[in-house]
């Protein structure tokens, strides 16, 4: 069977595609909250997939995921829905990581940004968005996007928020100028970072 590296379809994350959501979140360079285990990252990743305040979708070829996209309807109900499904087992997985100051800063901020939000900004909110490297000038970021937009013009959400990391001169800020974002300014995420 040949492969054709041009073709990718789009569609709904799956339970199933969590092991390579996990490592894909970890390559995005969100090293922090990736820093909280791959145990916990699956945790998150799995309960995007399940919530009805979130959406998730993949671009995949046939035989890998070659990118994805995962935004809140409501971030309030999103984090909400995790600490009341997940809180425990997310608990035991850190609780040992708290000790470490930096991880326990990863923590809290995690525990208050959507409320802080919400008051700030939208409730609805862009959770993650990557493609592998290997897998850019494609398209698939493009069509990862206009289906995390329909689903937010499906749910009547005229305005999010969708944070990088980073300085607003790296690609990824590009590509959200090119499709028509708005840079609403620079903030320090964690307080020590920019």
């Amino acid at each position: 069977m040949s492969h054709d590296p041009a073709t990718f379809s789009i569609r709904r994350g799956e339970l199933a595609d969590l092991p390579e959501l996990t490592v894909m979140f970890g390559e995005m360079g969100f090293s922090r909250l990736h820093g909280l285990g791959d145990r916990f990252v699956r945790l998150l990743h799995r309960h995007i997939v399940r919530s009805r305040h979130a959406v998730c979708f993949v671009a995949h070829d046939g035989q890998e995921i070659l990118g994805y996209i995962a935004g809140a309807t409501d971030g309030t109900k999103f984090a909400r829905g995790f600490v009341f499904r997940y809180g425990i087992p997310a608990a035991v997985l850190l609780l040992p990581k708290a000790v470490n100051r930096l991880r326990f800063k990863t923590i809290a901020r995690c525990l208050t940004y959507f409320s802080e939000n919400t008051a700030k900004h939208q409730a609805a909110s862009g959770l993650a968005f990557a493609v592998r490297r290997s897998a850019t000038r494609r398209g698939i970021g493009r069509a990862l996007w206009n289906g995390l937009m329909d689903e937010y013009r499906r749910c009547r959400i005229e305005s999010f928020t969708f944070l990088t990391a980073g300085d607003p001169t790296e690609p990824a800020n590009a590509f959200y100028e090119r499709i028509g974002c708005e840079f609403l300014g620079l903030e320090s995420f964690y307080g020590d970072t920019k």
